[in-house]
């Protein structure tokens, strides 16, 4: 069904849009909480403080003045750290992108929810006494059943 096509004066985005709307908050704060979890995970010698210098040498971390041996032992290279950097900006920013879907999403599901709480409690629509379903107040003819009421 298009998103132009409506059921009893509906759209799809007013019967289900609130609802898709809402997993997108959840889905972008789960991302955006464990997006940079992942770079942890991921960025490997660059979370333990391995480093690259500007001119491309590896920059041992200062846990390594301590215990020269295991540095040496376990001494990466220069594509891992580079790998571990690529892998830390990229799962930060998919973090940062999660937060900004849900934050966007939250904006937009307010307003909906605005917007819809305003036109319920209004007085300009009333329910069709045989259907049902809601009606301008003013109507004479149910829009939805086709049947004749009486004006409010």
């Amino acid at each position: 069904m298009a998103a132009t096509e409506s059921v009893r004066g509906q759209t799809w985005f007013t019967r289900h849009g609130k609802a898709a709307l809402l997993v997108l908050v959840v889905a972008g704060i789960a991302v955006g909480f464990f997006g940079p979890s992942k770079a942890g995970d991921y960025g490997g010698p660059v979370q333990s403080g391995w480093s690259l210098s500007p001119d491309g040498n590896v920059v041992e971390p200062v846990w390594c003045q301590s215990n020269p041996f295991v540095c040496n032992v376990q001494r990466p290279s220069v594509a891992d750290i580079q790998a571990g950097q690529q892998a830390v900006a990229v799962w930060t920013t998919i973090g940062v992108l999660g937060w900004l879907l849900a934050a966007a999403s939250a904006v937009v599901l307010f307003f909906l929810w605005l917007n819809g709480r305003s036109r319920t409690g209004s007085s300009a629509y009333r329910r069709c006494p045989l259907c049902r379903e809601r009606v301008r107040s003013d109507a004479v003819v149910c829009k939805h059943c086709g049947r004749n009421i009486e004006p409010a």
